[in-house]
């Protein structure tokens, strides 16, 4: 997991360690709240949370309201999502189920869900699933 804060202007490029191995990662662009800060970056280790009740909140540093939370939901687990005026969900990997005031919706790898005034909502995955889920989770204003 990396944070870089564009700030006042960076230049940016994505290389594979491996050339045998495909790379796949999500990339997240959000405007500021403070715009014109010094740019930024930092590598955050461990930055998935196995399963259970909590979602990993990520420091994004200074200048944004938003907040990110990652966490990944192994089979037969069911993990909160964060109260918030506004919701993005990404699903990485394999198939969940969000569940919101009663209602169940599928969400497949790739999906991703937009919720407003979010105060009841979890992400569940099969018992019977062959894989974990993991959840790009953001909080907004």
């Amino acid at each position: 997991m990396q944070r870089l804060t564009a700030g006042s202007g960076v230049e940016h490029s994505e290389i594979s360690a491996d050339a045998e191995e495909t790379t796949r990662f999500v990339q997240s662009w959000l405007r500021p709240s403070t715009p014109g800060l010094d740019p930024s970056y930092e590598r955050l280790g461990g930055a998935l949370v196995a399963g259970g009740e909590v979602l990993r909140p990520v420091d994004l540093g200074p200048g944004t309201a938003a907040r990110l939370h990652l966490g990944q939901v192994s089979p037969g687990e069911r993990t909160r999502l964060p109260q918030a005026p506004a919701l993005h969900v990404l699903v990485v990997g394999g198939t969940a189920t969000l569940t919101s005031y009663g209602e169940d919706a599928e969400l497949r790898d790739g999906d991703a869900v937009r919720m407003r005034s979010v105060t009841e909502a979890s992400v569940s995955v099969s018992p019977d699933a062959s894989q974990a889920v993991s959840l790009v989770v953001w909080a907004l204003p």
